[in-house]
C-alpha cells in the first residue's frame, strides 16, 4: 500500500468518527424531553391532588360545623318555642284585674319564658375555607357563595338575638321595678341557705302592670321574629349540606 492510499484511509477513518449519530441523538433528545414533560406533569398531577385533598378536607370540616350549628339552632328554637308559649300565657293572665294566678305558678311561668340563654354559631371552619381562596371549579365556586350567604345570614340571625336579648332586660328590669322579684331568685337552687325575702309579694301587681305587659309583647314578637328566621336558615343549611355533600366526600 502506497504512502497516498494510507493517507486516504486516515482520512476516511477519522471523518467516520466525526460524524455525528444524528438519528441516535434525536432519540435520546426526544427521550430528555419527554422525561421532562413527565416529569412536570407528574408535579402538576401532584399538586393538584393536594390541593383538592385539602379542599375536601376543609369542606368536610365546614358541613361539621354546618352540621353542629344546625344542632345548636334546633335546641334554642325548641327552647324559644318554650318561652313563647310561656310568655303567652303569662300575658293571657295580665290585665285590669288579673287573673288569681298562685305565687308558685306564677314563679315556674315567669322562669321559663325568661330562660332563653345565649345563642352564638361557630364559624372558624368556614373561615378558613374562604379565606383560602381555592375555587379550582364551578362546583367550588357555587360552595364559596353558598358559604358566604350563609354567614351572612347567620349574622344577621344573631343580630336578631341580640335584640331579643335586649327585650329580655327590659322585661326583667320592669318587673324588677315593681316587685321584690328576690322572691324569683330565691326559688334558684344556687340559693339554698341563703335568707328569704321578708317583703310582702303580690303578683297580681305585676299582672295589672300595662307596661309589664307592653315590655312582654316586644319581648314575644322578638322572639317569633328569631324562630321565622332561624328556621330559614335552617332551610338554607340544608340545600347547603346537598351542594357540599359530593365535594367533601371524594
Amino acid at each position: 500500500m502506497t504512502q497516498s492510499s494510507r493517507s486516504k484511509e486516515c482520512e476516511l477513518s477519522v471523518a467516520e468518527q466525526q460524524e455525528i449519530p444524528w438519528k441516535r441523538v434525536a432519540v435520546e433528545a426526544t427521550a430528555i424531553v419527554v422525561s421532562i414533560l413527565l416529569a412536570f406533569a407528574i408535579d402538576a398531577w401532584w399538586d393538584d391532588r393536594k390541593e383538592r385533598s385539602a379542599n375536601n378536607e376543609q369542606l368536610a370540616r365546614v358541613s361539621a360545623e354546618l352540621r353542629a350549628n344546625a344542632e345548636l339552632v334546633k335546641q334554642k328554637l325548641s327552647t324559644i318555642s318554650t318561652a313563647i308559649q310561656a310568655t303567652s300565657v303569662f300575658i293571657s293572665w295580665m290585665g285590669p284585674k288579673p287573673e288569681p294566678v298562685p305565687p308558685e305558678v306564677f314563679f315556674e311561668r315567669w322562669t321559663t319564658l325568661y330562660s332563653i340563654g345565649t345563642f352564638m354559631l361557630s364559624r372558624n371552619s368556614a373561615d378558613d375555607f374562604l379565606a383560602a381562596g381555592q375555587v379550582g371549579s364551578a362546583r367550588n365556586a357555587n360552595i364559596r357563595h353558598a358559604i358566604s350567604n350563609w354567614y351572612s345570614d347567620a349574622n344577621h340571625l344573631e343580630s336578631q338575638f341580640d335584640l331579643l336579648r335586649v327585650a329580655h332586660a327590659d322585661v326583667g328590669e320592669r318587673l324588677r321595678e315593681i316587685v321584690p322579684m328576690f322572691h324569683a331568685d330565691r326559688q334558684n337552687a344556687v340559693m339554698e341557705g341563703h335568707p328569704a325575702s321578708k317583703f310582702p309579694f303580690d303578683q297580681a301587681t305585676a299582672l295589672a302592670d300595662p307596661q309589664t305587659e307592653s315590655r312582654l309583647g316586644v319581648y314575644l314578637i322578638r322572639m317569633e321574629f328569631f324562630t321565622v328566621q332561624a328556621k330559614e336558615l335552617m332551610e338554607r343549611q340544608a340545600r347547603l349540606f346537598d351542594l357540599i355533600g359530593p365535594s367533601a366526600a371524594d
